[in-house]
């Protein structure tokens, strides 16, 4: 009643009991599966609600942007992971790859596109709105087993653009990951660029100075990062330089 089916057998498959170990329930833990997961898949669902409106295009995005391409290569590594795992019958490492996904989606992929998705009819729009449409529609086939209610949530809203869909998730393929569309450069460099992000909101926290207050640069040691992702640096860190 407090936190609903999906968030109690997402708990669950996540748990020991689904190797035959001791299990200490504790509804603590399904209001995390609650808030880590349902939760922000809600989320996501209902900013696309706001923003795909009329979308269609569900295939594979074409999109050259980096955020684009680096949430398409966390879909289908992700997909990889859970195929694999459940293959293997090991629903825990499943949810623990489909808990990673969700947050990357929400929390770094959103945010960081959000100015893109307000924007008035543009080609980068367009490659935000499509791309996310096609995430969505992948995550609700995996979540399917897992989660069948916010996946058929998920698919339902699709299916109101896409009526060639089948009239259920429930009804669909287990969708099948490709591994050439699994970047491991763009992956490092967003893990480098976030990382980076992290340290700097730490220094600023430690030092107290806010993010609202612009900084001349941010010195790094290491190698060097691709302007992209050095332009994403800039911007959450609000700093001239890197």
């Amino acid at each position: 009643d407090k936190f609903g089916a999906d968030a109690l057998r997402f708990h669950l498959m996540s748990s020991p009991v689904t190797e035959a170990q001791d299990f200490n329930f504790n509804d603590l833990g399904v209001q995390e599966a609650y808030r880590k997961v349902i939760l922000l898949t809600a989320n996501t669902l209902s900013f696309y609600q706001l923003y795909g409106v009329g979308n269609t295009h569900l295939g594979n995005p074409l999109s050259e942007h980096v955020l684009d391409q680096w949430i398409i290569s966390r879909l289908h590594q992700t997909m990889q992971q859970v195929t694999r795992a459940l293959d293997a019958y090991n629903p825990v490492n499943a949810c623990k790859s489909i808990t990673s996904f969700v947050e990357d989606l929400s929390t770094w992929y959103l945010r960081r596109s959000r100015e893109r998705f307000k924007q008035d009819n543009t080609q980068d729009k367009d490659n935000a709105v499509q791309t996310l449409g096609h995430v969505l529609l992948q995550l609700s086939k995996i979540l399917a087993p897992i989660t069948p209610f916010i996946a058929e949530e998920i698919y339902k809203e699709l299916r109101n653009n896409s009526p060639s869909l089948e009239e259920s998730v429930h009804l669909e393929m287990w969708p099948v990951f490709d591994e050439t569309k699994i970047d491991e450069k763009i992956m490092l460099g967003m893990e480098s660029a976030r990382a980076i992000v992290r340290g700097g909101l730490e220094q600023r926290d430690k030092l107290k100075i806010p993010v609202r207050q612009p900084l001349a640069r941010i010195t790094v040691p290491g190698d060097s990062l691709e302007e992209t992702f050095t332009a994403i640096i800039m911007d959450e860190l609000n700093v001239k330089k890197v």
